[in-house]
């Protein structure tokens, strides 16, 4: 899972059902940058979380606080399926780590923070359950054929699979 911060958010420092729709909403505008910085004839998109994510994190128990309304999750959605498109004609190629990895640079992260964090951080077991509901629910990609994950490790070789993967789908499309 990749990390996303909101910084200089005060009204996000606490969960509250007026804001808690729109953190995660800007949680999904700061993924869909990323993907907005390809150049529009780009048709492989690298991507190391979706804006999708936000959609089954909510079906997650431990990010369900009930704070998110039926209009936040409206708007939220709006946000998480603007670029849709985008994805549906490009090939779309996930780095991916294994849950526990996940874990570990979460946590590391967490527990080096010195700024005042929106959520108390998550139990191992929650975390994981979160990770699990991510990849479990990716079927919502339109043509499961034009997608893939890569399974990466943070060192300096995993750029090989990601590059023989590219590879793969260029000889495909050829």
């Amino acid at each position: 899972m990749g990390k996303t911060r909101i910084k200089n958010k005060d009204e996000f420092y606490e969960s509250k059902m007026e804001t808690e729709w729109k953190f995660r909403k800007e949680v999904v505008e700061q993924i869909n940058r990323r993907m907005l910085e390809y150049d529009e004839d780009t048709d492989i998109i690298i991507l190391d979380k979706s804006p999708y994510c936000e959609y089954y994190y909510q079906k997650t128990k431990s990010f369900d606080r009930g704070l998110i309304t039926p209009y936040g999750n409206h708007e939220m959605e709006k946000e998480i399926f603007r670029l849709k498109d985008t994805i549906d004609k490009s090939i779309v190629i996930f780095l991916e780590k294994d849950g526990d990895v996940c874990w570990k640079n979460y946590i590391g992260r967490e527990t080096k923070k010195t700024e005042k964090s929106s959520y108390p951080t998550l139990k191992k077991d929650e975390y994981l359950d979160m990770v699990k509901m991510f990849e479990e629910n990716q079927s919502v990609y339109k043509d499961t054929k034009r997608y893939s994950r890569v399974k990466v490790k943070n060192d300096n070789s995993s750029w090989r699979k990601v590059f023989k993967e590219v590879e793969k789908w260029r000889r495909a499309q050829n």
